[in-house]
């Protein structure tokens, strides 16, 4: 089952989103488009833990038992925080069946409603292998009784809240983040759709087609392509071996008549939970959705009968070769249930054999034998048969080589013992886990909806904690060799097309800071920021230099990520497994970012770790070996990445469309680099890059958590000691317009057409800044006037919207859209409609307030995420900017006038000055072209 656990996995269960969020770039000043290409959700997993007693129980129950101290006097236990938090939920069913959770959380002035509906796509019975429960989540969007098409998503909008859904192989859930003031918003829009979806014939005409969209993107997703062939060769009975969107013929052929029917057999009231969590009077809330779902009578409801999948008796192989610049390999074994005695077990020999750079896996395939780019394991037990697995992707020429490797590590799990520094590793990692799930209101009502279907007790995560103490290095050991054997293997390949096939032997927070920032200046002239928060026993670390793309030569384009993914592959006192050890047995993480704009690294830790990660965090940044061996393992690794980046038409289209907006800036360079200019960067070129930028004039460290200032300045001069002085290093990039309009149009062997346009923009510094961030929210959404014009009265595209790039110097703003080829002309000339609609007459003033609302909520939600926010803080305050922007961004939203949008638009979105990105089907073309 999915949806408990908060650690990531890579390939599980398949879940479809119906539309995602935008995600920021690593810099934080890239506004990245949410192109929902409806991918594999990492869900993280349901399993319990009811193994014997073992010998190290004592030290890991010890370990997990053992105080951590807080920024006050009190010492408490992760236990007891987690017991404190579960402590508040309220657990009870309505007279209907509907179960019900609330959960009052005054840490954010925000709260998420959930409903969970007890149906996916293994329940499709007849309609098995339509997609049919992914086609009903899509149509509740689409009006009810009382509300038209359209309003379901805009009334949440208006609210300042967002709506989403998703569907996965045994659930569809529905789900709304908003303003704590605007709760009854969101429980009366979703408590309408999932009662009341009326299925309009004319929106399901225009909703059919936006998914075979959505089906042809998936298989322009390698990575989904390859889960596909593995579930349809794990599974030959189990209807988990169909997709869960389904299949093009099948899918097609459904009719409105057929959603009705399916509707009405599974949205019963006995087959939902509703799930609320955040700053209310639970009282209140208690009383009125009680009353308000009294309408929703029990019904009478058959349960779906699931065919047995028979025991696998032989090894299982598929190999397919594509369109791909790199090979992928995924395995797979029959696991067991979540109630199996073995379930924990086989958890924790995923997280020590593959989930980390010093994981079992990594260490031996990518570090040390290079075989591979990267690999990582996981574990699916749901209420059925489960699943252990591993992931891999590796360059093509080494296909024989590398899943020779592959196959031999596996067999190594099964006879090098494990020992209980391993055990108490991957312990302390998922106590790490558990508790940072409890960090946004959304994340704790997915972790209880998901432990009350996996268990029927919304609390088990708090079981599972007391229990993950049971399982000992023997019990790995034992369930390794018992369910890695090589007559249940399942290995499926997705390779390139110019690789000769060659089978492989069977294997043997809130609105405002809840305290003020405060700002130091370090003894060595760096700049510290700190704020203490102290709910949960975390502290959390960033630091920023300016650096990125912006400062990189045309012939050294690369060298940021190169030199920021070496700052934890060694240093002068650690090597790069100390350094991997050293996090993941403290259950801690630190990264290292670089973008556009800036470079750094960030980490988080339990509050009594802060010292030891805060020390190599420094010594990461500050003490790199820039190792031969590593820079060219390093190189390679990034040279898959831009590979993968070369498979993407999202990506090609922006890279496409940076050329023509930043003829002479660096701005017109992807992060990554290029295959040529990433080989050509030589150790010299990264010491020296190196020196230049890490100064003590160049670096905004912040800590932010479970921490007093005074200790915060105190570990932060000790660890930061040896930073060299200097000052930051002036650049500057004269202004190239670029001429426009400009227009180029790439042919790539995938289904989809991507259509691009833009403009050029304005810098981090310009107050419009806020004006486009307005204009680009109201031009993204499901309920934004492109979206119901592009998407659902035309039916032409799946995802459509608006992002930015904004840095140091002049970015951009753009359209964007996924469509057809025998689209792409109408969705262009839409896009110059709309450009033409916002010069002439700007936003209407509901467009204008659904994107303040949405923005201001958002920032709120987005607020409760700690380690964002250190980092945003970090980065501003690497680039000039005040230290308390990112707290004043609410306010300045809502001062944004009709009039300041249709100003900016009236500046930079001109008629005749607009850069034209396409991708198109390989053989198609655009009428004109």
């Amino acid at each position: 089952m999915l949806a408990s656990w908060g650690r990531p996995i890579r390939i599980v269960a398949p879940t479809l989103f119906i539309t995602m969020t935008s995600t920021r770039a690593s810099d934080g000043l890239t506004n990245r488009p949410p192109l929902p290409t409806s991918p594999l959700n990492p869900q993280p997993l349901e399993t319990p833990m009811h193994s014997p007693l073992p010998f190290p129980l004592a030290a890991l129950t010890l370990m997990m038992l053992s105080p951590i101290a807080y920024a006050g006097d009190d010492m408490n236990t992760p236990l007891d925080v987690l017991r404190r938090e579960y402590d508040k939920i309220e657990r009870f069913t309505l007279p209907n069946g509907m179960e019900c959770i609330l959960k009052t959380d005054q840490s954010a002035p925000v709260i998420s409603v959930q409903f969970w509906v007890g149906c996916g796509s293994m329940h499709e019975e007849q309609f098995l292998g339509c997609g049919i429960s992914h086609a009903v989540e899509h149509m509740l969007f689409k009006g009810t009784a009382t509300r038209a098409p359209g309003d379901v998503t805009r009334e949440i909008n208006e609210a300042g809240g967002a709506v989403n859904a998703y569907t996965s192989l045994d659930r569809t859930v529905y789900f709304a983040d908003l303003p704590s003031a605007n709760w009854r918003t969101g429980f009366d829009v979703l408590s309408d759709a999932v009662m009341n979806a009326s299925f309009p014939e004319a929106e399901w005409a225009l909703e059919r087609n936006v998914i075979l969209r959505e089906v042809s993107m998936g298989e322009d997703s390698p990575e989904r392509v390859l889960n596909k062939m593995l579930w349809q060769n794990v599974f030959r009975t189990d209807p988990r071996r169909h997709p869960v969107i389904g299949y093009t013929d099948t899918f097609s052929a459904l009719t409105r008549a057929d959603l009705v029917t399916y509707f009405q057999r599974h949205y019963t009231s006995d087959n939902m939970a509703l799930v609320i969590v955040g700053d209310m009077d639970s009282a209140r809330v208690h009383e009125y959705i009680t009353t308000a779902l009294s309408a929703m009578k029990r019904r009478p409801r058959m349960p779906v009968s699931l065919p047995v999948e028979p025991p696998q008796v032989s090894p299982r192989f598929a190999r397919v070769q594509g369109n791909y610049e790199i090979g992928r390999l995924a395995a797979a074994w029959p696991g067991v249930t979540l109630h199996h005695p073995d379930a924990a077990a086989l958890d924790i020999l995923t997280y020590i054999a593959g989930q980390g750079r010093s994981s079992r896996l990594y260490r031996s395939l990518v570090e040390d034998r290079k075989l591979v780019d990267s690999i990582s394991s996981w574990s699916y037990s749901p209420g059925q048969s489960g699943l252990i697995g591993l992931q891999a992707t590796f360059d093509a020429k080494q296909e024989d080589a590398a899943v020779a490797a592959i196959l031999q590590e596996v067999e190594y799990l099964k006879s090098v013992p494990f020992t209980p520094q391993e055990l108490a590793k991957a312990v302390r990692s998922f106590m790490a886990d558990l508790l940072g799930g409890l960090e946004t209101m959304n994340g704790q009502a997915s972790r209880f909806g998901g432990d009350l279907y996996a268990t029927g007790d919304p609390r088990f995560s708090e079981f599972y904690f007391r229990q993950v103490g049971n399982v000992s290095p023997d019990d790995l050991l034992r369930v390794a060799r018992e369910y890695l054997t090589p007559s249940r293997q399942t290995l499926v390949l997705l390779v390139p097309e110019s690789k000769a096939s060659t089978e492989p032997m069977p294997l043997a927070e809130v609105a405002k800071p809840a305290t003020a920032l405060t700002e130091t200046t370090l003894k060595n002239g760096a700049t510290l920021i700190v704020q203490e928060r102290p709910r949960l026993p975390f502290v959390y670390i960033a630091v920023a230099l300016q650096g990125g793309v912006r400062t990189e030569s045309a012939d050294k384009n690369g060298m940021t990520t190169l030199m920021a993914d070496l700052l934890m592959r060694g240093t002068a006192s650690r090597s790069r497994d100390e350094i991997a050890q050293t996090i993941e047995s403290l259950g801690a993480s630190l990264n290292t970012y670089a973008g556009y704009n800036a470079f750094g690294l960030t980490g988080r830790c339990l509050s009594s770790d802060t010292e030891t990660v805060l020390k190599l965090l420094a010594d990461c940044l500050l003490n790199p070996l820039f190792e031969e061996s590593e820079i060219a393992r390093q190189r390679d690794l990034q040279s898959a990445a831009i590979r993968r980046q070369a498979e993407q038409p999202t990506a090609m289209a922006r890279q496409q469309l940076r050329a023509l907006l930043f003829p002479d800036h660096p701005y017109r360079f992807a992060p990554e680099g290029s295959l040529d200019t990433v080989a050509g960067i030589s150790r010299d070129d990264l010491v020296a890059y190196h020196r230049m930028l890490t100064v003590s004039g160049n670096l905004a460290i912040t800590i932010f958590g479970d921490i007093s200032n005074a200790e915060a300045t105190r570990l932060a001069e000790a660890a930061f000691a040896s930073l060299p002085s200097g000052e930051r290093p002036t650049l500057t990039h004269p202004p190239a317009p670029p001429a426009l309009p400009a227009r180029a149009v790439k042919d790539m062997p995938r289904e989809q057409a991507i259509v691009m346009m833009g403009f050029p923009g304005v810098t981090v510094y310009d107050p419009q800044q806020d004006v486009l961030n307005v204009m680009q929210t109201a031009l993204s959404g499901l309920s934004s006037e492109l979206a119901l014009e592009i998407r659902d009265r035309r039916g032409l595209a799946y995802f459509t919207g608006a992002m930015q790039q904004v840095g140091i110097d002049p970015g951009a703003f753009m359209l964007y859209a996924g469509t057809h080829c025998n689209a792409v002309a109408e969705v262009e000339s839409l896009f110059v409609a709309e450009i033409r609609r916002l010069s002439e007459q700007g936003l209407r003033e509901d467009e204008i307030n659904r994107a303040k609302a949405q923005l201001i909520a958002n920032h709120a939600m987005r607020m409760q995420d700690a380690i964002s926010v250190a980092q945003e803080c970090a980065l501003n305050a690497c680039y000039g900017i005040d230290t308390n922007y990112i707290f004043t961004f609410p306010d300045r939203i809502a001062a944004v006038s009709p009039e300041d949008i249709r100003k900016i638009a009236g500046q930079l979105l001109v008629a005749g000055k607009q850069a034209v990105s396409i991708v198109l089907p390989a053989a198609a073309k655009v009428s004109g072209e």
